[in-house]
């Protein structure tokens, strides 16, 4: 880290090579203390019907940044709000993990239209505000 720069893998990852938990175990046990830090990305885990907080217990401790976006099952391309995700209970896991980091909104574009981008943004902002 002498040049403030920190490397992470995004997984689990649906549709990709680490696609379910058990691969993303496993290469998160391949990786351990190695230095390289974890995303967690609540759609992608949805999506591939696992469970955040399965997947927090698994990666307890090593999660270096959070991605936010909604899905369910099969379906990765939700806003938040559309889908399944419990935003509730894995912020509250993360938090008591003593998790500090950083927290990406993703976007969805595929569920709204274009105008309704801005009002879809500003009302998963509010929701995740309020949870964090």
């Amino acid at each position: 880290d002498v040049f403030g720069v920190e490397l992470w893998t995004e997984s689990l990852h649906f549709l990709r090579f680490c696609w379910n938990l058990e691969r993303a175990e496993l290469l998160a046990g391949r990786l351990a203390g190695s230095g390289v830090g974890i995303v967690m990305d609540f759609s992608h885990i949805v999506a591939a019907g696992e469970d955040p907080l399965d997947y927090l217990r698994r990666h307890q401790g090593r999660i270096a940044h959070v991605h936010l976006r909604d899905a369910v099952p099969g379906n990765i391309n939700l806003s938040i709000g559309n889908g399944q995700a419990d935003f509730a209970a894995g912020l509250e896991a993360l938090a008591a993990d003593g998790y500090t980091g950083h927290f990406s909104l993703e976007l969805e574009t595929r569920d709204v239209t274009h105008g309704e981008r801005p009002a879809a943004a500003a009302k998963a902002a509010s929701f995740i505000t309020d949870l964090i």
